[in-house]
């Protein structure tokens, strides 16, 4: 069985002609199976159908032009661009990590140590990935991390290795009762948003204060 669905008040599934030059051109426009044994069929009729069918050839006519194409081609350069969309990604994938890896290492060379441990107090420049940086900086031994990414809502991640013994929830609380905002998260990996960016530096500063009176070094 077929459900016809005609968009066009000129020519419905209601209608009953005497011959089909009185519909004109039909054009369908989507086919979707309803269930077993029963597909809707969505269609425009006439001048409707013409002038869809005008607009279908003038964007593939535009694609082909910007593609420096034929139109016969146009699906072709189409599946070719994606490709090399996906191809691009990839690649552009494999710098970042490898730019993140370079960076990381930097910031644990010039990281304050506070009680054995190693503190990365970081505000991300422009394409530079936050969630990345946290991530690796938390696969190393002894480190803990806090990360911003300003702009007009900043953002703040506080991560830490498996070997300290610290609430991350607790010092985002910290760091974000200076900057505004709010946030939650878990006892290794907690996050907030939204305050003062200028605010930043001011709460960085004082990290290793907060480290301190969290993890007191032992006697």
């Amino acid at each position: 069985m077929v459900e016809i669905v005609g968009l066009d008040a000129e020519a419905c599934g209601g209608i009953h002609c005497s011959h089909t030059g009185f519909v004109g051109p039909i054009r369908i426009r989507r086919t979707k199976r309803i269930q077993d044994g029963i597909v809707r069929v969505e269609y425009t009729a006439g001048l409707v159908a013409v002038t869809e069918m005008q607009s279908d050839k003038a964007t593939v006519e535009s694609l082909a032009e910007r593609w420096n194409v034929s139109s016969e081609n146009v699906i072709e350069a189409s599946e070719k661009l994606m490709t090399d969309l996906r191809d691009m990604k990839k690649r552009l994938e494999q710098f970042s990590s490898a730019f993140a890896e370079v960076k990381v290492r930097s910031l644990l060379s010039a990281a304050k140590t506070v009680n054995g441990v190693r503190l990365v107090v970081h505000q991300v420049e422009e394409g530079e990935n936050a969630d990345e940086m946290s991530k690796m900086l938390a696969a190393e031994p002894k480190v803990v991390a806090v990360i911003a990414v300003p702009g007009t809502s900043p953002k703040v991640l506080v991560t830490r290795s498996a070997d300290v013994d610290m609430d991350c929830k607790a010092m985002l609380r910290e760091v974000m009762s200076i900057i505004g905002g709010g946030g939650g998260g878990k006892p290794d990996f907690a996050q907030g948003g939204g305050g003062d960016a200028k605010k930043i530096p001011d709460a960085f500063a004082k990290v290793p204060e907060m480290f301190a009176k969290m993890c007191p070094a032992k006697s």
